[in-house]
């Protein structure tokens, strides 16, 4: 089962913009340069994702760069299955973690990014949404599911992206 969230974006460092190695407004053949090994997920309204797979925190992740309709990088969502379980990103399909698993996942994840970007700029309890706004107009989003299975993350240029998951 694809894990479904409606997630609220991360974005990469507070020195440049972009994420881990790659910069807002990428071409997405950079992008594979750079992630080789990933598939390209294009989208009905001509957007398109590059999915690879990748450790993050110690935890196997979907990392999904979100591509505009000029196949330019606009933002990135990282999602974070259940352990071990089988990952088939060419059919877009993954199951999602326990309970338990996104708990951890979520709290080991808070407690990164407020170590790597401070405080947050803004906490929801009921919706499980933590943001953070960088130096450089970025915004990094972690969001845990309404039924609390699954833990997402979105890197974004200073915007909320309007593409749900």
């Amino acid at each position: 089962m694809k894990l479904a969230l409606t997630l609220i974006l991360l974005t990469a460092s507070s020195s440049w913009a972009g994420y881990d190695r790659t910069t807002w407004g990428m071409p997405l053949k950079e992008v594979q340069k750079l992630y080789p090994d990933g598939v390209v997920q294009p989208k009905q309204d001509k957007t398109a994702d590059y999915a690879v797979i990748k450790s993050i925190a110690g935890q196997t992740a979907v990392v999904l760069f979100n591509f505009d309709t000029t196949k330019r990088l606009d933002s990135v969502t990282i999602l974070f299955p259940k352990a071990g379980s089988s990952i088939d990103l060419k059919g877009e399909r993954y199951d999602a973690a326990s309970k338990a698993e996104s708990a951890t996942i979520y709290n080991l994840l808070t407690n990164l990014l407020s170590q790597k970007y401070g405080a947050p700029a803004s906490t929801n309890p009921e919706t499980g949404i933590i943001l953070w706004r960088l130096d450089n107009g970025d915004i990094v989003g972690l969001n845990k599911a309404k039924d609390e299975v699954g833990v997402g993350i979105v890197y974004s240029k200073g915007e909320l992206p309007t593409n749900g998951l």
